[in-house]
């Protein structure tokens, strides 16, 4: 009987140390990373081109309202689709982007590209900018140029004056003789 603990000891063990792969940790649903240039606005064709997107499947995308919040897009089209993404890294007013959603038809579609603001990333003290959206609009079955404009926020200045660093103050209390 001494010789079997040993044994039954060393297979539960490992059993026990894969329980918690099974488990499902919950956190929270999204996470944004904050973002100075803000390119939400209403972005319509580039120059005399009234589509956004050159060639796509189902109706044509000829405006983009795409709302900002940190690094995560959100965008509905003239056509009521819904297109959700995010933003990569921001340098100089300039950042490369991802929009996925589905067009009239039904099919999957994205756009990849770059979004870029006029301010080039400086402090925006007029409250405005141009933002300039460009890339490659990607269906299963085709790909296309797409480029739109629009008047953005721009980049704002940070209004975090947080240094970091954690102050305490001691009051001191004299008692009167």
């Amino acid at each position: 009987m001494k010789l079997l603990r040993p044994g039954i000891l060393a297979l539960l063990l490992p059993a026990v140390a894969l329980l918690p792969l099974g488990c499902e940790v919950d956190s929270s649903d999204t996470f944004s990373r904050d973002v100075a240039t803000d390119f939400s606005g209403l972005y319509q064709g580039c120059g005399d081109n009234s589509t956004i997107v050159q060639q796509n499947g189902g109706n044509r995308i000829t405006q983009l309202d795409l709302r900002q919040s940190g690094d995560t897009l959100e965008a509905v089209d003239n056509n009521g689709a819904l297109w959700r993404g995010s933003l990569g890294e921001v340098q100089n007013g300039r950042s490369s982007f991802e929009l996925r959603g589905r067009t009239t038809t039904g099919v999957d579609a994205w756009f990849s590209g770059t979004l870029s603001s006029s301010d080039s990333g400086s402090t925006n003290s007029t409250g405005s900018a141009t933002g300039r959206m460009t890339g490659t609009y990607v269906e299963p079955d085709r790909y296309s140029t797409f480029c739109g404009s629009a008047i953005i926020p721009g980049t704002q200045t940070d209004t975090n004056t947080d240094t970091g660093t954690n102050t305490n103050t001691t009051n001191t209390v004299s008692s009167a003789p």
